[in-house]
């Protein structure tokens, strides 16, 4: 084959013709930059180089154009390039046996320059750039204004071998001869079958300054087939002296043709690096390039890994087109002389020496990309590749099944057999197959959030953030185990549940808790508390012990240390730091104290306002008008202090003005009648007296409604009355036509009355809004006492559990069993050891006898017999109450002694009170109980430590006192009047035995009352005198 004749010419000739002698159009710009820049192993880019749809005709056309303004030359077969004509012939393809390979290019008898440029780039894969600067570089054509003949027919310098330089210019002549000669044998260059192969890419080669073999040699790295092809066409690389002066003369040893292709090229298109491996065409992705495939790079993760094999270069969409698409590029690659397997990452290469492993990161040893030794020498070599990855700020991950586990502890990496194994460095997010997976760590590990003070529990493939003021306040840490170090938030950011635990955590299955200082309380209705309740696994909550308890709303709950304590009730909470306030809102629900839960729990509750408890007396500090809350949303105005005595024993609270304004005001309450859940009562002392319809119509004014909270929030009186009132003088008033008239007597009021109910002790306020109209009647017909409310509007019960004790370290310590009557549960299981004289209960369980509970609380059956009065020791039920006998105690309480009632303003002191038992039946209430052991029903409420009067449960055991001056029975809140002798009329069928059961009273004390000596004579229509 023909070489390029370099050296035809002398040093300072070859500077003159291609720089000086030459008239040009437009001087070169010196764009290039300096020589120190030039690279003689990488001169032009592949990319660069074989992108023959760079420039289309026109931009040729173009370009030609701008080179020469003023055209010298005056003979048309020697024209300038921009406007000469010339012949291409019919060229068929090329073979595989040619030089080439090139496509056939059709005939065309006066093409222009800027066509045949354009025909021959395509048909032979060059690209024109390439061809127009080597144009330039050889004869200067491109910028000449007079071309010779001689610069067309070796346009090229194709066929000038340095063997015969006499010949350049004789053979190959003419414009289309030397660009289609010359571009065929720039894409031989390198192939196989041909014999230019001995300067590989990849490899060191030495290349001579100059043909004079004196001028010596320069070694260097070959990089690319492209700039082989450059030394295969002109073998001489330039010397520092060209270099030093790149648009001028070097000296005797300097040969310019690379230095003036890579300077021309600089000049007029740019940087001829291009890009390397690495492609892609405007407005398409990056492709890796690897022989004559295309791969696709989608993942910047991936061009990440693949840096060392670009830069990215742009090509023309044609020349990328010419690429065969092979799918997407993989981070798996092999050694295409080798088959040495190798996971790309970060521009660092992995050596994979078990497939099992790379199947861990989720690549395949089947599918791999083959790339050259030259390509993978450009990589880092980061060493064998293993299942245990170290990123650099420290973490370790855990590989498996194409996910990364960041490792908690040591501990966890023994569970997996990873503790020998030595930890690959790399940069973890870089990998394109592996996505964030659980952490791996020892079940529930508690650690620290790498740069913050956030702690975290990994449990059950999931990580919990936790609520510092948590932390602090429940000591919650106490329950887990540690990690050793701190864990970065990347690491664990796949598997974060997005919600930090405040406080409030559920079970997989949907049970609630609220976690305190003693371990996890059950939340019995979570959809009353937050939405902010975070779900957990069943071994987190394992971790924890379960208190013994139950939260449920309404509740008053509080924090460790905190003045303020807060009424939740439907996932609202309200605050106060008034105790009394509080105490109502304990009293409204019927809860015995204020529970402790984690601020952090409890700022979990929404927010909403001022805790202000119905029935409250409320002002301003800027005003003296009172109002008495209803509900927990309005006020109702009252005309005086007066009033606000009759409507709520509630103190007065001075409130905010701002706080006061938020509660919606209702007028217009003037009247003693209210209505509460439907039903009519009378109201007066703050005090709600059931009463009939009938009844309280004959009371004047309008019946005013208030909510059913307010009306819980009242004190229930724990008798009905009826048409009747007595005054704070103690005069007795018969309310009838909406007047009141005067009683003149307790005769004549127990003719009034008759069996019905009795009268409200009035306020002044509640009697003077009652017009007088004289003296009552001898005889009245009363109204109806059909449809006296049973006080059912308690909705806001308390229904959970106060924690007995919460502590930071809870020490288990035996609990004393109460006394009876000191406001503490009574049914409560005994604990055998439990040492002293107070009387025990004991609820029978499954195979218990008498014979067993007596030995197990050391006292005879017998005994145990009779102090129960248990009729048949043979005969006890599972979940019956055993009251256990004091240490000397053998025989059964005295029954409660009768007690005659007298017609008398204020009654005589009662003789102390005995206690019998009672078990709370279906239909019971504390007043129905009360009137049937003749006392009354706040005596009963506060003997047995009853909160609210409306809740008593059926089964419930309730101590019975027969007199109100025991000091352990509370007197009654509300002021009671004397009885009046009760009566009952015989009907047919009676019976003496009969009426004392239906009355509950003794058959031989019903006889004795009434003076009956044979029990079988009575009579229809009889009235007989009931004993209390």
């Amino acid at each position: 084959m023909f070489k390029k004749l370099v050296g035809l010419f002398t040093a300072s000739l070859m500077a003159i013709f291609g720089l000086v002698a030459m008239p040009i159009a437009v001087a070169p710009a010196q764009a290039a930059p300096p020589g120190s820049a030039f690279d003689p192993g990488l001169i032009i880019s592949d990319s660069v180089f074989f992108d023959f749809g760079s420039m289309s005709v026109a931009d040729i056309q173009q370009f030609l154009d701008s080179r020469v303004v003023d055209c010298r030359s005056t003979d048309p077969a020697i024209d300038c390039l921009k406007s000469i004509k010339t012949e291409i012939p019919d060229s068929p393809a090329s073979t595989s046996i040619e030089v080439g390979p090139c496509s056939a290019i059709p005939a065309n008898p006066a093409a222009s320059a800027a066509e045949v440029i354009y025909a021959v780039a395509v048909a032979c894969g060059i690209n024109p750039k390439v061809l127009i600067t080597k144009l330039q570089k050889e004869q200067g054509l491109v910028t000449s204004t007079k071309p010779t003949s001689y610069m067309y027919r070796a346009a090229m310098g194709f066929g000038c071998p340095d063997s015969d330089p006499g010949i350049c210019g004789q053979v190959y002549v003419g414009l289309f001869n030397q660009l289609y000669r010359a571009a065929k044998q720039l894409r031989w260059y390198g192939n196989p079958e041909g014999s230019f192969t001995y300067w590989k890419p990849g490899r060191t080669v030495s290349m001579r300054y100059n043909p004079k073999s004196s001028c010596g040699t320069k070694s260097f790295e070959l990089k690319n087939q492209a700039t082989a092809n450059l030394y295969y066409y002109t073998p001489y690389t330039p010397n520092q002296a060209a270099l030093d002066n790149l648009y001028g003369s070097g000296d005797s040893c300097s040969a310019y043709g690379n230095r003036n292709f890579w300077r021309y090229y600089h000049d007029w298109f740019g940087s001829p690096i291009g890009g390397g491996y690495l492609l892609q065409a405007a407005g398409t992705e990056t492709f890796l390039i690897v022989n004559d495939k295309k791969f696709l790079v989608s993942d910047s993760r991936l061009l990440a890994a693949l840096r060392p094999l670009g830069p990215i270069g742009e090509i023309s969409s044609a020349y990328l087109e010419s690429f065969t698409t092979s799918g997407e590029a993989t981070q798996l690659v092999s050694d295409s002389d080798s088959g040495a397997k190798f996971l790309l990452v970060d521009g660092i290469k992995y050596s994979v020496a078990d497939c099992q492993i790379a199947v861990q990161f989720g690549a395949n040893c089947d599918i791999t990309i083959a790339l050259s030794s030259l390509q993978l020498n450009t990589f880092v070599d980061g060493g064998a590749l293993t299942r245990l990855v170290q990123t650099e700020d420290g973490n370790r991950y855990w590989i498996e099944n194409a996910s990364s586990r960041v490792v908690v502890d040591d501990l966890a990496l023994q569970t997996v057999g990873g503790q020998a194994i030595s930890a690959t460095p790399m940069t973890i997010e870089q990998l394109v197959s592996v996505s964030p997976g659980a952490a791996l760590a020892s079940e529930s590990v508690m650690f620290t959030v790498a740069g913050s003070a956030q702690m975290a529990i990994a449990s059950g493939g999931k990580t919990y953030l936790l609520n510092s003021s948590l932390l602090t306040s429940t000591g919650l840490a106490k329950w887990f185990d540690q990690a050793p170090s701190a864990i970065d938030f990347q690491a664990i950011e796949s598997t974060l549940v997005p919600d930090q635990i405040r406080g409030f955590v559920a079970s997989e299955s949907g049970q609630a808790f609220v976690i305190t200082s003693a371990g996890k309380l059950p939340v019995t209705d979570p959809e009353n508390w937050t939405d902010q309740i975070v779900t957990v696994s069943e071994a987190f909550l394992a971790k924890m012990p379960t208190v013994n308890a139950a939260l449920a709303a309404p509740a008053v709950v509080t924090s460790a240390g905190n003045k303020f304590s807060y009424f939740v009730q439907s996932a609202e909470r309200r605050i106060s730091s008034d105790k009394n306030m509080i105490g109502m809102f304990l009293s409204l629900i019927g809860q015995p104290k204020v529970i402790e839960l984690p601020q952090s729990a409890i700022n979990a509750v929404e927010k909403v306002g001022e805790a202000i408890a119905p029935g409250a007396i409320v002002k301003s500090s800027s005003s003296s008008t009172l109002y008495l809350v209803d509900d927990l949303t309005n006020k109702i105005k009252l005309a005086s202090s007066a009033q606000a005595t009759s409507v709520s024993k509630s103190k007065t609270f001075t409130i905010s003005s701002s706080d006061l304004a938020g509660l919606e005001t209702r007028t217009g309450f003037t009247s003693g009648k209210v209505q509460c859940n439907g039903a009519v009562y009378l109201l007066d002392r703050g005090i709600l007296y059931p009463t009939s319809p009938g009844a309280a119509a004959e009371f004047p004014g309008s019946v005013y409604p208030l909510s059913t909270i307010t009306c819980a929030a009242l004190q229930l009186s724990t008798r009905s009355v009826g048409q009747f009132i007595r005054t704070n003088s103690g005069i007795i008033y018969l309310i009838q036509d909406g007047t009141k008239k005067r009683v003149s007597s307790w005769e004549h009021l127990a003719r009034l009355r008759g069996d019905g109910p009795g009268y409200i002790q009035a306020t002044n306020y509640f009697s003077d809004r009652i017009p007088t109209a004289g003296t009552a009647p001898a005889t009245v017909e009363l109204a109806s006492l059909e449809g006296i409310p049973a006080g059912d509007f308690g909705e806001l019960t308390f229904v959970g559990t106060v924690p007995e004790v919460i502590q930071v370290e809870p020490e288990p310590t035996p609990e004393s069993t109460p006394k009876p009557g000191s406001g503490s549960p009574t049914e409560s299981v005994a604990d055998p050891e439990v040492e002293g004289d107070a009387e025990i209960q004991y609820r029978v369980v499954s195979g218990d006898s008498l014979n067993k509970i007596a030995a197990k609380f050391s006292v005879t059956a017998a005994a145990l017999q009779a102090y129960n009065s248990i009729s048949n020791p043979n005969l006890i039920s599972v979940g019956q109450l055993i009251r256990i006998p004091k240490s000397g105690t053998t025989s059964q309480p005295a029954p409660a002694p009768d007690v005659a009632e007298e017609p008398e303003p204020t009654p005589e002191p009662e003789p102390t009170a005995t206690v019998v038992e009672y078990r709370v039946q279906s239909g019971d209430t504390l007043l129905r109980i009360a009137s049937k052991f003749g006392i009354s029903s706040s005596a009963l409420q506060s003997f047995n430590s009853i909160s609210n009067p409306n809740r008593i449960s059926i089964g419930q055991l309730l101590k019975i006192p027969t007199s109100t001056d025991n000091t352990n029975v509370a007197q009654a809140q509300e002021p009671e009047e004397p009885e009046v002798q009760k009566t009952y009329t015989v009907v047919s069928g009676d019976t003496i035995w009969g009426i004392s059961r239906k009355l509950g009273v003794s058959s031989s004390a019903l006889a004795k009352l009434n003076g009956i000596n044979n029990s079988n004579f009575i009579r229809i229509g009889q009235v007989l005198k009931v004993p209390s």
